[in-house]
């Protein structure tokens, strides 16, 4: 998992798991490309369409509101830490139409071990 290595360089990391749709990679592109009212779910593609414009403009998902969504979102928080300190490893999963943070399943004494050795695995 490239996020705990990413977070651990000091650049700003966020996680999404996305089980709307189907389980391919890029399904968050229906959501996000296509005009609200002609998406499945156009409360959800409201919500991500609100994230990703706030990320544009201000480089932070939770950072300006799209006033024309009016949309409630739940704060997706950075992926920061170290693995002992699972609480802070936290992911915005997107399952159907909720979205909902929680910590990251993938988090455990296995990063840490990497983490651990890193200079080692690096060269």
């Amino acid at each position: 998992m490239n996020c705990h290595a990413f977070s651990g360089a000091g650049l700003p990391v966020y996680k999404m798991i996305f089980k709307a749709g189907t389980q391919i990679h890029g399904a968050s592109a229906a959501f996000l490309n296509s005009p609200a009212p002609l998406t499945q779910d156009p409360e959800l593609a409201a919500k991500m369409q609100d994230y990703w414009i706030s990320f544009v403009k201000t480089m932070d998902h939770n950072g300006g509101k799209n006033d024309s969504s009016r949309v409630q979102r739940q704060m997706w928080t950075r992926y920061t830490g170290n693995c002992r300190n699972e609480t802070s490893f936290s992911v915005l999963e997107v399952y159907g139409s909720d979205v909902s943070v929680k910590a990251d399943e993938d988090t455990d004494g296995r990063c840490d071990f990497l983490l651990g050795h890193f200079e080692k695995i690096t060269n």
